[in-house]
């Protein structure tokens, strides 16, 4: 069902996986358990710690994993050690200016893609203003482009409040 869903395919027996099947229940393994190994193309593997009897991943984004919290409880930790534990730092910086997102948009073309924009437009009693944002993993380059939109906006004389 999971490769039909989310592959749009037929399931492909998995060979490692099929091998540990043999190799815990020998002649036991057919005729059910062998599908066990029959599993979404381009799976991977989630080594199960208490009988080994793998779960699989799809794009480390969807878990299939037994249901019993004995054995999914050490998969479930192998996964968030695995896939989640990257956290990179983050560098944000953050002004609001008296003008709307309009006057900004040049300066907003000029970002690379490594850094992240958030432009929220925002009325503060009755007169269009802006609240801008950005972010990304080199605070030194985030500053840069900081710096630029101060400047654009002090060039155009509009007041702004870093926050």
């Amino acid at each position: 069902m999971a490769a039909e869903v989310f592959r749009n395919s037929k399931p492909v027996t998995h060979e490692k996986f099929k091998q540990d099947i043999i190799k815990k229940f020998g002649d036991e393994a057919y005729p059910h358990r062998i599908h066990m190994a029959e599993i979404p193309p381009n799976a991977e593997l989630l080594p199960n710690p208490v009988n080994n009897m793998s779960g699989f991943a799809l794009d480390r984004r969807f878990f299939f994993m037994p249901g019993f919290p004995s054995m999914s409880h050490p998969m479930s930790s192998e996964i968030i050690k695995k896939c989640f534990s990257q956290a990179r730092k983050k560098y944000r910086y953050t002004l609001l200016a008296e003008t709307s997102e309009n006057t900004l948009i040049d300066v907003m073309q000029k970002l690379p893609k490594n850094i992240e924009l958030s432009s929220l437009p925002i009325f503060i009693q009755n007169k269009p203003n802006v609240e801008l944002s950005l972010s990304g993993e080199n605070n030194e380059e985030v500053k840069k482009y900081f710096d630029m939109f101060q400047e654009e906006l002090s060039r155009k004389h509009i007041p702004f409040k870093k926050l």
